[in-house]
């Protein structure tokens, strides 16, 4: 009975009864100790999905209807990830692959919320937040973009938009941000988002503008081939060294207009047109 306490069945029991050398029975035993601790991890993790389950279950119980979320975005992985996510927390989910989809699963859906992306063909989701705000004043819609730069952020709350979520995201920061807006009415200050505005276009308008640059592409074209002429030694190779600073003045003196600061472009300034000389 000690012995099948100890998790043995019978056969392994008479298999140990008859052993008489203490090192092989031994041996049996601590082979049982790691056939059990295997077993018992299993059953953990058994025991933490059915825990999950259950927690799922009584998260939706007492509910007519799950909280329905409407996720436009033209990218399908990330629709499906955000899918996964938002289903595996109890929500409903309908997907739009660009703007004008959107609104109409708007219209036929009545979701509780719409997460929105911005760049997308057909329709933008800017276009689109505008769209559904005339057709529901008081739809939840939050961002859910890459392009976190401040203007798209700025212009998608001026449109109506509650909130903004830089992909990539976290999921858990992701819900958190779903039931936040879900469960509160979220006001945007109007005035600051005014002052906002005006203090990046204030910032944008102070960046200076590169100067058009005009290229002679015959007369350039020409000198280069030159210049690469009289730097090859058809014995000894390539001179590089020489071969650019021959480069480097060939496209300065055959660039107009000149820069305002002299007649040469800046070593940056070549540096750049020359890496584009050679893309092309």
């Amino acid at each position: 009975m000690e012995l099948k306490d100890c998790g043995f069945n019978l056969e392994e029991i008479k298999k140990i009864l008859k052993l008489k050398d203490p090192v092989k029975i031994e041996k049996l035993f601590k082979k049982k100790k790691a056939d059990l601790i295997i077993q018992s991890n299993k059953i953990n993790s058994s025991l933490e999905r059915v825990s999950n389950k259950l927690k799922l279950l009584k998260f939706t119980e007492g509910t007519d209807m799950k909280e329905k979320i409407l996720i436009v975005d033209d990218a399908g992985f990330m629709r499906m990830m955000v899918k996964d996510i938002l289903t595996k927390n109890g929500y409903e989910v309908v997907e739009a692959a660009d703007g004008a989809e959107g609104i109409a699963k708007f219209k036929t859906e009545k979701p509780d919320l719409v997460l929105m992306d911005i760049t997308m063909p057909v329709m933008d989701g800017l276009t689109a937040i505008e769209e559904i705000k005339k057709i529901d004043s008081s739809a939840k819609i939050v961002m859910l973009s890459a392009m976190s730069q401040r203007s798209y952020v700025i212009d998608s709350f001026f449109k109506g938009a509650v909130e903004f979520t830089a992909k990539p995201f976290q999921a858990d920061k992701l819900v958190q941000t779903v039931k936040k807006v879900l469960e509160t009415d979220i006001a945007i200050d109007t005035d600051e988002l005014i002052l906002r505005q005006n203090e990046y276009n204030a910032k944008a308008a102070d960046k200076p503008v590169a100067p058009k640059i005009i290229i002679d592409e015959q007369k350039l074209s020409g000198k280069i081939y030159e210049a690469l002429k009289e730097c090859i030694d058809e014995s000894h190779g390539v001179n590089y060294d020489e071969l650019a600073i021959t480069l480097m003045k060939s496209v300065s003196n055959y660039i107009n207009p000149p820069t305002v600061s002299g007649d040469k472009l800046t070593q940056d300034e070549l540096d750049t047109l020359l890496a584009e000389i050679i893309k092309k």
